[in-house]
């Protein structure tokens, strides 16, 4: 029962802050002129060549982590690595960050291999694209350091707030009192399992970060990070096009929108559900897009993505059911 009730927290939390922040940005806008660009103001082959990126992007994923994987000698198939990427962002869309688990999960089943050593690959994987997408911040922010700052004149609050947070007594205090606390009683630290399970995880990470170091295949591996990350801006880039007040907004001001979007994206709510389409409003006014076409970018480009993750999702389970059934059979027979 309490298991049932912190998924429902985990599920209903994110949704209602979303939901919530969707409303506000919403509230006001002619759901009708909406409408009118979703049925004729389109340019449709512009969103398809988008999903065909996206899903390039999700096999890329699925190949790097394959020679990752292979190093710590777990060799699954590329179509179950496939399936497992596919999944991941499917999960994540009903349970904002779990995801990941359930990618490590499927794999480990898949080849007997210890859950511990594929979530470690994960740990570094998601690090690596930690260090990727503040190395395009830094880069949008130099190209663009005047949007930027003209963001934040516009919402001081968001700055308010993180500078707050950071130069904040109580996080000070707290940083200093954690770090006493771990020194005084260091010998009975180490005995819980808070501290075994946050060393056994930076262990883990450590190992995945150390494979990618001695791997054979190393420079094939951070060419594929880098391709991973060109075909996600792309997969955003193409989308302007779609539209006819979008489409003069150029290569730059698009990094900076996917920038923008990316940082939405860490808030944890499913599928980055309204602080994405804040962050993607308030960057294209900046462009001298309208309010209203600015929200109707946002909602539809978010709605046919988050859509088609939907699908990618129920094909995985769809996929997982028919290769489980098929395996039975053939234990069956043999």
């Amino acid at each position: 029962m309490k298991k049932i009730v912190q998924n429902l927290i985990k599920f209903f939390i994110p949704l209602f802050i979303g939901g919530g922040i969707i409303w506000y940005l919403y509230k006001g806008q002619d759901i009708k002129q909406i409408l009118n660009v979703l049925h004729s103001g389109i340019k449709w082959e512009w969103i398809f060549l988008s999903l065909l990126l996206a899903i390039l992007s999700h096999v890329a994923r699925a190949y790097r982590w394959r020679i990752q994987l292979k190093a710590l000698d777990v060799t699954p198939s590329l179509f179950d690595l496939s399936n497992s990427v596919f999944g991941n962002y499917g999960v994540n869309l009903i349970f904002p960050r779990l995801g990941e688990l359930w990618r490590c999960n499927f794999i480990s089943k898949k080849t007997q291999k210890p859950f511990v050593t594929i979530f470690g690959s994960i740990l570094s994987e998601r690090l690596l694209d930690l260090i990727s997408v503040t190395s395009i911040t830094i880069f949008a922010f130099i190209l663009e350091r005047k949007v930027f700052i003209s963001f934040f004149k516009e919402h001081p609050t968001i700055a308010d707030t993180i500078l707050k947070i950071l130069v904040s007594p109580i996080t000070f205090s707290i940083l200093i009192i954690s770090i006493v606390l771990i020194l005084v009683f260091k010998k009975r630290f180490t005995k819980t399992k808070i501290y075994q399970k946050f060393h056994a995880m930076i262990m883990n990470a450590w190992q995945g970060f150390e494979t990618i170091r001695t791997m054979k295949n190393k420079w094939s591996y951070i060419f594929l990070t880098f391709g991973i990350w060109l075909l996600y801006f792309l997969n955003f880039y193409v989308c302007i096009f779609a539209f006819d007040f979008s489409k003069d907004i150029g290569i730059v001001g698009a990094l900076t929108m996917f920038v923008m979007g990316s940082i939405g994206v860490v808030v944890p709510v499913q599928g980055g559900t309204g602080p994405w389409h804040f962050m993607i409003i308030s960057t294209m006014l900046l462009y001298g897009v309208s309010q209203t076409n600015a929200s109707t970018f946002a909602l539809i480009v978010h709605a046919i993505q988050q859509g088609f993750v939907i699908i990618l999702g129920l094909y995985t389970m769809l996929a997982i059911f028919i290769a489980d059934r098929l395996r039975k059979r053939v234990q069956i027979t043999v």
